[in-house]
């Protein structure tokens, strides 16, 4: 799109679901059909191979920044640096007296992080760039702050595993519970997996699938299963 322009690709688009709706397609087809409405005509010489089949994102591909994501980030950093993100913060403005510009002084306020104004996909990602070295006393400090063990899945599930990562065990009776709960591999496998990388942790798992292995569906529970069998 930022090569050929916008009316190009949705035209493109407009006949690619025009051409396969209600239909079955595979790679083959589609980089056929790219090549020949698309990349040909357009004169673009583009190695759609790169994007389907290989690992990891190609070297073409577009980087976005946002400046949201990147304070998750600067804030996982302070964190990880034994800084507390919730403390009160002092700062300063500038302020005009009498309406002259000259005559200006600070005036300072205190400003607090209000984890209520932090998205969900902001929280993960900050959660993701927590350090494995963080103390029993920093999470528990995290967790009263924001509520991570009480939030929703998607946070819980990154708060579980980082205190996993932590081999942090005092969340072992809120991990039982969340596993037996939800059933997506997504969450279940994962979790499975950080437990068993430890000789207790596995002993811990072991016990705990036996409990909820019926909840899973049949996939999900192979998966798991295949992994704790893997490491003796």
């Amino acid at each position: 799109e930022q090569t050929i322009g916008r009316k190009k690709m949705d035209k493109f688009l407009t006949l690619y679901f025009k051409e396969f709706r209600f239909k079955t397609i595979n790679s083959t087809k589609f980089i056929s059909f790219l090549n020949a409405q698309l990349l040909i005509p357009n004169q673009i010489k583009f190695d759609p191979k790169s994007w389907i089949y290989r690992e990891g994102l190609p070297k073409n591909c577009i980087n976005e920044v946002s400046t949201r994501i990147s304070t998750m980030r600067k804030l996982a950093k302070k964190t990880n640096e034994g800084k507390d993100i919730f403390a009160p913060e002092r700062k300063f403005k500038w302020v005009d007296v009498g309406g002259k510009k000259k005559n200006r002084r600070k005036k300072y306020f205190t400003e607090r992080l209000n984890p209520k104004e932090i998205s969900s996909q902001e929280w993960v990602m900050f959660l993701r760039n927590l350090s494995p070295t963080l103390s029993d006393q920093q999470l528990d400090q995290l967790d009263h702050s924001a509520q991570f063990s009480r939030a929703n899945s998607e946070i819980e599930f990154e708060w579980l595993m980082l205190n996993l990562r932590c081999e942090n065990w005092e969340i072992a009776t809120e991990l039982e519970r969340f596993l037996g709960r939800f059933g997506r591999r997504k969450y279940i496998l994962p979790l499975f997996e950080a437990m068993i990388k430890t000789p207790n942790g596995k002993t811990w798992a072991l016990r705990v699938f036996e409990k909820t292995k019926e909840n899973y569906h049949a996939v999900t529970r192979n998966s798991v299963m295949a992994r704790l069998n893997e490491n003796p």
